[in-house]
């Protein structure tokens, strides 16, 4: 099992992201495509998100992402899991945008 430290760029670089979105989808890309960058993805055996709601929070794991980036079963094996998450929080505000505050644990 792989730890990113404290001092792992993704950290900062997601803690700094706007805090107000058009959209809980839209934040969530944009914390996928810094994760990306160092090489790392949610848990793709973790499909239930549970975004519903005008607020609330969840906890999404981690995997490194394999060699050649490629996300199938047959290389889920070459892949690591990442005892860090992402804690992922929203309410919807009366204008109709939604604050997210995200950090990686």
């Amino acid at each position: 099992m792989a730890t990113i430290n404290s001092r792992h760029p993704a950290r900062d670089r997601i803690a700094s992201l706007a805090t107000y979105h058009d959209s809980k989808i839209g934040a969530l890309h944009d914390i996928e495509n810094i994760l990306d960058e160092y090489e790392l993805q949610f848990d793709p055996s973790y499909t239930s998100f549970g975004l519903g709601g005008d607020e609330g929070h969840i906890n999404i794991p981690l995997k490194t992402l394999n060699p050649a980036g490629i996300t199938c079963d047959c290389c889920l094996e070459k892949e690591k899991t990442v005892d860090n998450v992402i804690v992922f929080a929203w309410y919807k505000m009366p204008s109709g945008r939604w604050e997210i505050n995200a950090y990686l644990s």
